[in-house]
């Protein structure tokens, strides 16, 4: 290992002492820069990854955070703009843990628990201010409860007594929400905000309560239009919110099929439906005719029926009166014989048929669906945009024939910038631990190829310049001596290295050479 060691050495020795001023100075720089790769990548490799402890910490609690960790000796990075603490990952979950033992974060909230603080020296002004203040953060814990709401803030204004009724102030009161991404609070949650805050603070009306959310939208506004408006206001604010949630429904029930195809964040649906809220009321009344009379209800029948088969003598005849009833008059005579006769008279009465039909039509039928669906992606051909279309149509049940249409689009989505470069970095570095690490090993790898590569043609230059001319051998007839035995001997030895390693060979000449100068 030694004798291979001290070779190699001789040789890398003598490829510098026959390389040039500009060579050996490229070489030393490409030497350098492989060091300090090498040693970059080391860094990096053994740098921690930071994850985050808290985000959206306020200022009291980052300020506390921050104290709480510096005094442990722990390292730790701070984004003040997100209001987020990041820690090396291994320490993440203990470090949760001992600040939560300590309180740690507070939200930046002060409720009722700073009223156990005594102080004797507080004047009545300062001790209803306090109350003021616990009460505004127990409003603010008690508000974040609600489903949607991330954040928020409760401020109460609360005037000062006066001795006349008429010159006396209400109280008044302000919300503001931080909502959560994507989120929008109903008329029922904006309303039992309104009403919890008012119930909070004695003297305070809803009609005085007023929430706003982060983009500055009065959200109570909907409330005052629907209290003090007419019914036809309430009922037009309701039959909105009912086609925005039917609305709403039917796109996340439709995302979320999607999605299980080409994946979360791929696929963007937006539905239109057009409610009818129109209550109709509708009265048939179906006469029916009675058929060949074989249908119908029988009202009233009315039939008579006259018989006479046969009669013995003459008929009365004559003329009758006073003539006819005189004695002794004498009738002229008449033929006589068998008679007779039938008579049948029927009469039936129908009662008219009549079907009565009374239908009430419920408010909030379809009239007619729309969809649009934008798909991340290249463009699609025409199959898979019918294929689409189809599975769309069947999960929202359109029909062609009430006018539903569905519209299919694939569009490369833009995407999201980072809110900040240290947030970025982390979220980059979380998501693919591995890149960085195999960038650089492919970076040195390059760079180790390329200085083999030159360093293989200087050797190659160096060796195609030397030129060695062995002196032929000339045949002796008398034996030779010692000395030339000797030399012959080397001279063989020096042709197989030549002929077998000619890398060696080309070494060992230099080395003679640098040796004789």
């Amino acid at each position: 290992m030694g004798a291979a060691l001290e070779r190699l050495w001789q040789q890398l020795r003598t490829i510098w002492q026959g390389m040039g001023r500009t060579a050996r100075l490229a070489t030393a720089g490409g030497v350098v820069a492989a060091v300090i790769l090498l040693a970059a990548m080391v860094w990096v490799a053994g740098r921690p990854r930071y994850q985050p402890v808290f985000t959206g910490l306020g200022t009291e609690d980052l300020r506390a955070v921050t104290v709480a960790l510096q005094e442990r000796h722990l390292d730790f990075r701070v984004d003040e703009a997100q209001g987020a603490v990041y820690v090396p990952e291994p320490q993440v979950h203990q470090v949760r843990l001992d600040l939560a033992m300590q309180g740690l974060p507070k939200n930046s909230v002060v409720g009722f628990e700073i009223l156990k603080e005594t102080n004797l020296g507080l004047t009545d002004f300062e001790r209803r201010l306090r109350y003021y203040w616990a009460l505004q953060g127990e409003l603010t814990r008690t508000i974040r409860a609600v489903q949607g709401v991330q954040d928020a803030r409760v401020h109460i204004v609360i005037p000062e007594r006066s001795l006349f009724i008429a010159e006396q102030q209400p109280a008044t009161a302000s919300v503001l929400l931080t909502l959560m991404p994507g989120v929008t609070l109903s008329r029922d949650q904006v309303r039992g905000i309104v009403h919890l805050v008012a119930n909070s603070v004695e003297g305070l009306t809803p009609e005085h309560v007023t929430v706003v959310d982060q983009k500055g939208t009065v959200l109570s506004d909907a409330l005052d239009a629907a209290g003090s408006g007419s019914a036809a206001r309430t009922a037009i604010a309701e039959q909105l919110q009912l086609k925005r949630t039917y609305e709403r429904e039917l796109e996340r029930s439709l995302q979320a099929t999607l999605e299980q195809i080409w994946g979360p964040g791929h696929v963007l649906v937006r539905v239109t439906a057009d409610l009818s809220f129109d209550q109709q009321e509708e009265k048939h009344e179906i006469f029916s005719p009675v058929v060949n009379g074989r249908s119908g209800i029988i009202r009233s029948e009315q039939r008579t029926e006259e018989s006479a088969v046969g009669q013995t003598g003459a008929p009365p005849a004559g003329i009758p009166g006073v003539t006819s009833n005189i004695p002794g008059y004498v009738e002229p005579a008449g033929g006589g014989g068998p008679s007779q006769m039938q008579r049948l008279e029927s009469v039936t009465n129908y009662e008219i048929n009549r079907v009565e039909r009374h239908i009430v039509m419920a408010p909030g039928r379809i009239q007619r669906l729309s969809a649009a669906v934008f798909i991340d992606g290249p463009t699609m051909d025409a199959l898979q945009r019918q294929r689409t279309e189809q599975l769309v149509s069947a999960a929202l049940g359109l029909q062609p024939q009430r006018g539903d249409q569905v519209t299919v689009e694939s569009m490369v989505f833009g995407a999201a910038q980072a809110p900040s470069a240290l947030q970025g970095q982390l979220l980059a570095t979380q998501a693919r631990p591995g890149v960085q690490g195999v960038a650089w090993w492919l970076a040195a790898l390059a760079l180790a190829v390329g200085v083999a590569y030159w360093v293989n043609r200087r050797m190659r230059a160096a060796r195609q310049r030397v030129q060695v001319t062995m002196p032929p051998v000339v045949p002796e007839t008398a034996e030779p001596s010692p000395e030339e035995q000797e030399r012959r001997r080397m001279r063989q030895e020096i042709e197989q290295l030549a002929r077998e390693k000619p890398e060696e060979f080309v070494q060992l000449l230099r080395s003679w050479l640098v040796e004789e100068s």
